[in-house]
């Protein structure tokens, strides 16, 4: 991915709200490449979200390319508990940095 203009907040960077709908396509990818996607059909069940909470370390600025990674860290009978990384190339070293 990379920060287009329209994700941009009034301080330049990506807004808050953008990186969570960065985090709900990782989710979708993550989903549809496994057979869990299968499994939600066969069973009827659906995907709210209950909470989420987010740390973010750096901010994302226009134009720059960034991944987001999801995985399941936790489930029960009720719930999934998904884990979601922001990562940024850093323009001098080109290393991967966790941003959110």
């Amino acid at each position: 991915f990379h920060v287009m203009p329209w994700d941009l907040d009034e301080n330049k960077h990506m807004n808050n709200s953008r990186y969570l709908c960065y985090f709900e396509a990782a989710r979708y990818a993550l989903v549809f490449r496994s057979n869990f996607f299968k499994a939600l059909v066969k069973n009827q069940w659906g995907t709210p979200i209950g909470s989420y909470r987010v740390q973010y370390y750096r901010s994302l600025k226009a134009f720059t390319a960034f991944r987001v990674s999801a995985q399941i860290v936790f489930w029960d009978d009720r719930s999934l508990v998904f884990e979601h990384k922001v990562f940024s190339k850093h323009p001098k070293t080109g290393e991967f940095k966790l941003m959110a």
